[in-house]
């Protein structure tokens, strides 16, 4: 007979799941940070918060490494900013979704202020595929667009550098954003 693994018994478990509602039988005071009305409800008092935030000297220093060595895109930087506003208290959903065109605008203005003229939008933009790869891509956009008819007649409009207000990007034009040292071990 073989021993049974504990923590896999009951990561498989179905009982071991949070019951649907339970949230809702916390106490009061006892409420997650985004079951609270949050800190920022306009979208110019939360830019300002994440541009503060981000020019921390530590975090800034952080980021630019990460953005050098090419860890993740911008997109998901952004991602990964707003989900922790949001579970921090700072911002609903609605106001999430609208800031995230202007933190994608600072962090791009940080990376090229930083020297860093190589960063991804999108993960695997600056990716080559192979003549096999890119025929499959056009027949899958193909394929989508045909499916999504619904939104047939809406075009998607570019991300404007308007979104932000101009005094932040230019105090990130005069900010000292400390450049990575090619020295400098991964």
């Amino acid at each position: 007979m073989q021993d049974l693994n504990l923590e896999v018994v009951e990561m498989v478990n179905p009982f071991s799941k949070p019951i649907p509602g339970q949230s809702l039988t916390n106490a009061p005071e006892g409420n997650y940070p985004w079951e609270k009305p949050p800190q920022f409800v306009t979208v110019a008092d939360a830019i300002e918060d994440i541009y503060v935030d981000l020019m921390n000297k530590e975090k800034l220093v952080a980021l630019v490494q990460i953005m050098a060595e090419g860890a993740y895109d911008i997109v998901t930087l952004a991602q990964i900013i707003l989900e922790k506003g949001w579970r921090d208290g700072k911002w609903n959903t609605e106001l999430m979704m609208l800031l995230a065109e202007p933190t994608m605008i600072i962090l791009m203005a940080i990376a090229e202020k930083a020297g860093i003229g190589d960063y991804e939008i999108f993960e695997g933009e600056n990716q080559e595929l192979d003549e096999e790869e890119a025929d499959q891509f056009v027949k899958d956009v193909a394929r989508d667009v045909k499916q999504d008819t619904m939104f047939k007649n809406i075009k998607i409009p570019p991300a404007k550098k308007e979104s932000v207000p101009s005094e932040i990007l230019e105090e990130i034009e005069t900010a000292e954003i400390p450049q990575p040292s090619l020295l400098e071990r991964p």
